[in-house]
Protein backbone atom coordinates (compact mmCIF):
# COMPACT_ATOMS: atom_id res chain seq x y z
CA UNK A 1 0.00 0.00 0.00
CA UNK A 2 2.76 2.41 0.76
CA UNK A 3 4.02 1.64 -2.17
CA UNK A 4 1.16 2.11 -4.38
CA UNK A 5 0.70 5.23 -2.57
CA UNK A 6 4.22 6.78 -3.21
CA UNK A 7 3.50 5.77 -6.84
CA UNK A 8 0.63 7.44 -7.57
CA UNK A 9 2.21 10.44 -6.03
CA UNK A 10 5.23 10.15 -7.75
CA UNK A 11 2.74 10.22 -10.84
CA UNK A 12 1.32 13.86 -9.31
CA UNK A 13 3.71 15.36 -9.24
CA UNK A 14 5.23 14.17 -12.90
CA UNK A 15 2.41 15.39 -13.98
CA UNK A 16 2.14 18.76 -12.25
CA UNK A 17 5.59 19.27 -13.39
CA UNK A 18 4.76 18.36 -16.63
CA UNK A 19 2.10 20.74 -16.76
CA UNK A 20 3.99 23.37 -15.08
CA UNK A 21 6.71 22.89 -18.10
CA UNK A 22 3.57 23.08 -20.59
CA UNK A 23 2.17 26.70 -19.11
CA UNK A 24 5.54 27.77 -18.82
CA UNK A 25 6.09 27.06 -23.23
CA UNK A 26 2.84 28.66 -23.57
CA UNK A 27 3.83 32.31 -21.34
CA UNK A 28 7.36 32.73 -22.69
CA UNK A 29 5.82 31.82 -26.32
CA UNK A 30 3.02 34.58 -25.71
CA UNK A 31 5.75 36.24 -24.36
CA UNK A 32 8.18 36.26 -27.35
CA UNK A 33 5.20 36.89 -29.88
CA UNK A 34 4.47 40.09 -27.40
CA UNK A 35 8.02 41.27 -27.66
CA UNK A 36 7.83 40.80 -31.67
CA UNK A 37 4.09 43.24 -31.77
CA UNK A 38 5.65 45.36 -29.73
CA UNK A 39 8.59 46.03 -31.72
CA UNK A 40 6.63 46.03 -34.50
CA UNK A 41 4.41 48.53 -33.11
CA UNK A 42 7.77 50.15 -31.85
CA UNK A 43 8.99 50.57 -35.45
CA UNK A 44 6.14 51.29 -36.79
CA UNK A 45 5.74 54.55 -34.34
CA UNK A 46 8.54 55.43 -35.11
CA UNK A 47 8.52 55.58 -39.12
CA UNK A 48 5.10 57.62 -38.08
CA UNK A 49 7.38 60.13 -36.11
CA UNK A 50 9.83 60.72 -38.80
CA UNK A 51 7.08 60.75 -41.69
CA UNK A 52 4.89 63.14 -40.09
CA UNK A 53 4.47 66.39 -41.95
CA UNK A 54 3.77 68.11 -38.59
CA UNK A 55 6.33 68.88 -36.11
CA UNK A 56 6.19 66.31 -33.07
CA UNK A 57 8.05 66.29 -29.72
CA UNK A 58 8.30 64.87 -26.35
CA UNK A 59 9.79 66.94 -23.73
CA UNK A 60 11.20 66.36 -19.96
CA UNK A 61 9.04 68.15 -16.84
CA UNK A 62 11.89 70.56 -16.76
CA UNK A 63 11.21 71.33 -20.70
CA UNK A 64 14.30 69.95 -21.97
CA UNK A 65 13.83 67.99 -25.61
CA UNK A 66 13.85 63.54 -25.50
CA UNK A 67 12.60 63.49 -28.80
CA UNK A 68 12.11 65.56 -31.92
CA UNK A 69 11.05 64.42 -35.58
CA UNK A 70 12.23 65.72 -38.67
CA UNK A 71 9.69 68.05 -39.69
CA UNK A 72 9.81 69.84 -36.22
CA UNK A 73 13.92 70.23 -36.84
CA UNK A 74 13.25 71.74 -40.30
CA UNK A 75 10.13 74.16 -38.89
CA UNK A 76 12.93 75.40 -36.23
CA UNK A 77 15.90 75.04 -38.04
CA UNK A 78 18.27 73.23 -35.30
CA UNK A 79 19.33 69.92 -36.12
CA UNK A 80 18.46 66.89 -33.51
CA UNK A 81 21.33 66.89 -31.74
CA UNK A 82 21.14 70.69 -30.89
CA UNK A 83 17.85 70.19 -29.53
CA UNK A 84 18.36 67.83 -27.72
CA UNK A 85 20.50 70.09 -25.98
CA UNK A 86 17.97 72.86 -25.43
CA UNK A 87 14.78 73.11 -24.10
CA UNK A 88 11.07 74.41 -24.92
CA UNK A 89 11.89 77.59 -23.45
CA UNK A 90 14.79 78.42 -25.22
CA UNK A 91 12.71 78.29 -28.55
CA UNK A 92 10.18 80.23 -27.21
CA UNK A 93 9.37 84.08 -28.09
CA UNK A 94 9.76 85.60 -25.14
CA UNK A 95 6.72 87.52 -25.04
CA UNK A 96 4.85 83.85 -25.15
CA UNK A 97 6.85 82.41 -22.18
CA UNK A 98 4.40 83.52 -19.99
CA UNK A 99 1.75 81.54 -21.40
CA UNK A 100 3.71 78.51 -22.09
CA UNK A 101 4.41 78.54 -18.35
CA UNK A 102 0.83 78.77 -17.22
CA UNK A 103 -0.36 76.17 -19.65
CA UNK A 104 2.35 73.56 -18.22
CA UNK A 105 1.17 74.07 -14.83
CA UNK A 106 -2.22 73.82 -15.41
CA UNK A 107 -1.62 70.54 -17.09
CA UNK A 108 0.64 69.17 -14.20
CA UNK A 109 -1.93 70.49 -11.36
CA UNK A 110 -4.78 68.26 -13.78
CA UNK A 111 -7.12 71.11 -14.73
CA UNK A 112 -6.28 70.32 -17.80
CA UNK A 113 -5.65 67.30 -19.97
CA UNK A 114 -4.93 69.21 -22.71
CA UNK A 115 -4.23 72.61 -24.53
CA UNK A 116 -4.35 73.90 -27.78
CA UNK A 117 -3.36 77.27 -29.08
CA UNK A 118 -1.08 79.39 -31.16
CA UNK A 119 2.66 80.74 -29.76
CA UNK A 120 6.08 81.95 -31.90
CA UNK A 121 9.27 79.81 -32.32
CA UNK A 122 12.81 82.00 -32.14
CA UNK A 123 14.33 80.31 -35.27
CA UNK A 124 17.95 79.23 -35.46
CA UNK A 125 18.36 82.18 -38.32
CA UNK A 126 16.62 84.46 -35.91
CA UNK A 127 13.20 84.67 -37.70
CA UNK A 128 10.03 84.01 -36.15
CA UNK A 129 7.80 80.88 -36.61
CA UNK A 130 3.99 81.04 -35.60
CA UNK A 131 2.82 77.59 -34.80
CA UNK A 132 -0.30 75.82 -34.00
CA UNK A 133 0.60 73.41 -31.20
CA UNK A 134 -1.44 70.67 -29.51
CA UNK A 135 -0.12 69.74 -26.17
CA UNK A 136 -0.58 67.32 -23.27
CA UNK A 137 0.77 65.59 -20.41
CA UNK A 138 1.33 61.84 -19.87
CA UNK A 139 0.94 60.15 -16.93
CA UNK A 140 1.86 56.62 -15.28
CA UNK A 141 -0.74 54.24 -13.78
CA UNK A 142 -0.33 55.41 -10.53
CA UNK A 143 -1.42 58.74 -12.73
CA UNK A 144 2.19 61.19 -11.63
CA UNK A 145 3.44 62.91 -14.70
CA UNK A 146 6.18 61.41 -17.15
CA UNK A 147 6.56 63.83 -19.57
CA UNK A 148 4.69 66.18 -22.41
CA UNK A 149 3.84 65.54 -26.09
CA UNK A 150 3.46 68.33 -28.41
CA UNK A 151 2.47 68.53 -31.65
CA UNK A 152 3.02 71.88 -34.04
CA UNK A 153 1.57 73.14 -37.28
CA UNK A 154 3.35 75.56 -38.96
CA UNK A 155 0.90 78.25 -39.25
CA UNK A 156 3.26 81.64 -40.87
CA UNK A 157 1.42 81.70 -43.97
CA UNK A 158 -2.01 81.96 -42.57
CA UNK A 159 -0.60 84.15 -40.45
CA UNK A 160 0.55 86.71 -42.64
CA UNK A 161 -2.59 86.61 -44.88
CA UNK A 162 -4.94 87.56 -41.46
CA UNK A 163 -2.82 90.47 -40.86
CA UNK A 164 -2.38 91.52 -44.82
CA UNK A 165 -6.42 91.23 -44.44
CA UNK A 166 -6.44 93.19 -41.38
CA UNK A 167 -4.39 95.78 -42.27
CA UNK A 168 -6.46 96.05 -45.85
CA UNK A 169 -9.62 96.42 -44.10
CA UNK A 170 -8.27 99.05 -41.91
CA UNK A 171 -7.06 100.88 -44.69
CA UNK A 172 -10.73 100.37 -46.66
CA UNK A 173 -12.29 101.71 -43.24
CA UNK A 174 -10.58 104.50 -42.60
CA UNK A 175 -10.12 105.92 -45.91
CA UNK A 176 -11.18 109.40 -46.79
CA UNK A 177 -13.32 108.26 -50.40
CA UNK A 178 -16.37 106.59 -50.45
CA UNK A 179 -15.64 102.86 -50.99
CA UNK A 180 -17.94 99.79 -51.16
CA UNK A 181 -18.06 96.80 -52.44
CA UNK A 182 -20.97 95.36 -55.12
CA UNK A 183 -21.28 91.38 -55.90
CA UNK A 184 -22.43 90.62 -60.18
CA UNK A 185 -26.21 91.45 -59.45
CA UNK A 186 -25.39 94.59 -57.90
CA UNK A 187 -26.17 93.99 -54.07
CA UNK A 188 -24.00 95.93 -51.56
CA UNK A 189 -21.35 93.62 -49.76
CA UNK A 190 -19.88 96.38 -48.15
CA UNK A 191 -19.82 100.25 -47.30
CA UNK A 192 -17.27 102.46 -45.27
CA UNK A 193 -17.88 104.93 -43.33
CA UNK A 194 -16.67 107.88 -45.66
CA UNK A 195 -19.65 106.50 -47.98
CA UNK A 196 -21.53 107.14 -45.46
CA UNK A 197 -20.15 110.61 -45.14
CA UNK A 198 -20.73 111.33 -48.59
CA UNK A 199 -23.94 109.34 -49.27
CA UNK A 200 -25.85 110.04 -45.91
CA UNK A 201 -27.03 106.25 -45.76
CA UNK A 202 -25.16 104.13 -43.31
CA UNK A 203 -23.41 100.51 -43.57
CA UNK A 204 -26.52 98.77 -41.92
CA UNK A 205 -28.81 101.01 -44.20
CA UNK A 206 -27.47 99.67 -47.45
CA UNK A 207 -25.45 96.29 -46.86
CA UNK A 208 -27.45 93.60 -48.67
CA UNK A 209 -29.53 96.01 -50.80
Amino acid sequence: DALATWRLRSLVVAVLVVLMLAILVIVLRRFRQNERALAASRELLGSTLEMAPIGVTRSALDRRFLLVNPKFCEMVGYTREELLKMTSSDLTHPDDLANGRDVRDDLLAGTKDIYSGEKRYRCKDGSELWVYGTITLVRDAQGRPQYFISMVEDVSARKQIDEERSRLAAIVTTASDAIFLRDTSGTILFWNESATRIYGYTAQEMVGT
